[in-house]
């Protein structure tokens, strides 16, 4: 059996022109692969044309829209682990810190965490023991690290330590510091006299000049002299003052006395050599 459609309702002349252009245009737009189809539940299927292929860019597995990322990348900047990196050309991501010197927090076990800087941008670090303990560094005025060397004990045997600062007293009694090598010594002192002869006679004279940097002299009489010969630890020697006999030697004692030495002899002229430093 055949169907023939029910002939439209008369209408005037215009109306039926204006359906008529209407029905053209979407059988047009059909025919045209526009590709817009209404689902079962009254939704719209959207499909892309490239230009020669139609694709679905629907993901129903995730319920989102499928992109092909043709140029950069989707996921940020990336590089694989331990390969090379071309300067110039491989992309990097900046780093950033925060600045916070009143009340830091902290992050719990297998927390991520921001890194402290500077108020210049200078990123803060300190130096983890072996126990896990975070030790500070300190660096003086002239750009040098402070170290502080505890030791113990100095080892056996010859060694050269430099220059030490005694920072406290070394307690009373024997202290074995082990062996030390002296590498400056205090400059020697200035001779005055340095093995001169002098002749003594009857009248006092002096032998030696006072001198204040004194550290030690020496007089010794001669032995081919005839008498004694008189000293005194200042001026104007007598016969009541101390004796020197023929070959017989005078020091200033472990305490230098710095004044002028006079003598003279008993009788006769006799000899002394004198030594001062």
């Amino acid at each position: 059996m055949t169907c023939l459609p029910k002939p439209l309702p008369s209408r005037p002349a215009a109306r039926r022109g204006f359906v008529g252009a209407l029905l053209v245009s979407l059988v047009a737009f059909i025919a045209a692969d526009a590709y817009a189809q209404v689902g079962g539940s009254g939704y719209t299927i959207m499909r892309v044309l490239d230009g020669t292929t139609i694709v679905n860019p629907g993901d129903t597995a995730n319920s989102a829209v499928r992109v092909n990322v043709v140029a950069g990348s989707a996921a940020g900047v990336s590089h694989v682990d331990d390969a090379p990196f071309t300067v110039a050309t491989d992309d990097i991501v900046p780093m950033g810190a925060m600045f916070d010197d009143v009340s830091p927090d902290t992050v719990n076990e297998g927390d991520a965490g921001v890194s402290r800087m500077s108020a210049n941008r200078v990123l803060y670090g300190t130096i983890r023991d072996a126990a896990g303990n975070e030790r500070g560094a300190n660096v003086n005025a002239s750009g040098q690290l402070e170290v502080s060397a505890a030791v113990a004990s100095i080892a056996a045997g010859d060694n050269n330590i430099g220059n030490v600062d005694i920072a406290s007293a070394i307690p009373a009694g024997d202290n074995n510091i082990g062996n030390i090598d002296v590498l400056t010594f205090p400059s020697a002192p200035t001779a005055n006299n340095a093995g001169a002869q002098v002749s003594v006679t009857t009248t006092s004279a002096t032998v030696l000049a006072s001198f204040a940097t004194r550290k030690g002299c020496g007089i010794v009489a001669s032995p081919n002299n005839s008498d004694v010969v008189h000293l005194k630890l200042g001026a104007t020697a007598t016969t009541a003052n101390g004796k020197l006999w023929p070959g017989e030697p005078w020091n200033c004692g472990p305490v230098p006395y710095t004044g002028v030495i006079d003598a003279r002899s008993a009788a006769g002229t006799q000899e002394v050599t004198v030594w001062e430093w």
